[in-house]
């Protein structure tokens, strides 16, 4: 109610803000999935701690009309293997790597895909590479319309640049590529930028919530 009186949509939920995880390397992890319900496109945000001037986006993808089961698995793997580099990475240099995702999806297909005695070492509550951004953020924050990634980032400043952004509309513009053969840059142009501010999102959210007034 007293939100509602001050017109405000996110508030800290208590006096003192709560310290957001972070590492060495942070890497914003975000995927997509077809209408098969199997993992084709696999984005990852990263840079050097909190220096922006760092970041990149790179992409795991396979957008080929078969996609199947084996290829999904050899896509995950592909991922699993890079952020293990991105970890010696950061070890080499005395940090650590810092993995980020919006709720489940992410460490949840990864397992699923490639099984839970492959991923141990990422996934492992033990590893402490994941960490879902959403928990931190009800954690610390109240928000009056939830706490979905598309609800929550626009009060920390973000908006995405491609019309009606939602997983349901990326499976139509999957199978408008799939089928369009030459035609589809447009197609796969929305999914690339779609999937890379999901990513951003949650580099802004983290870092608002870090140097919150």
């Amino acid at each position: 109610a007293q939100m509602i009186r001050d017109g405000l949509h996110i508030t800290p939920a208590g006096p003192t803000l709560i310290e957001v995880p972070a590492g060495g390397i942070e890497v914003d992890l975000d995927i997509e999935w077809d209408t098969q319900d199997r993992t084709y496109l696999w984005g990852a945000r990263i840079r050097t701690g909190v220096d922006e001037t760092t970041a990149q986006h790179v992409v795991f993808a396979d957008w080929s009309a078969d996609f199947d089961a084996q290829a999904e698995y050899e896509l995950a793997a592909q991922v699993a293997d890079w952020l293990r580099a991105q970890r010696r990475r950061a070890e080499s240099a005395g940090q650590s790597l810092r993995v980020f995702h919006w709720s489940s999806p992410e460490p949840s297909r990864l397992r699923r895909i490639l099984g839970a005695e492959a991923t141990a070492d990422l996934l492992d509550r033990d590893s402490g590479v994941f960490t879902d951004l959403e928990d931190v953020f009800k954690t610390g924050f109240i928000s009056l319309h939830g706490s979905s990634i598309k609800k929550v980032a626009p009060h920390f400043g973000f908006s995405w640049s491609v019309e009606d952004p939602g997983g349901a509309i990326s499976q139509t513009y999957l199978n408008m590529l799939r089928t369009n053969g030459t035609d589809a840059a447009p197609a796969k142009d929305w999914l690339l930028s779609y999937n890379a501010d999901d990513c951003t999102a949650m580099t802004v959210i983290r870092d608002g919530m870090r140097n919150w007034q």
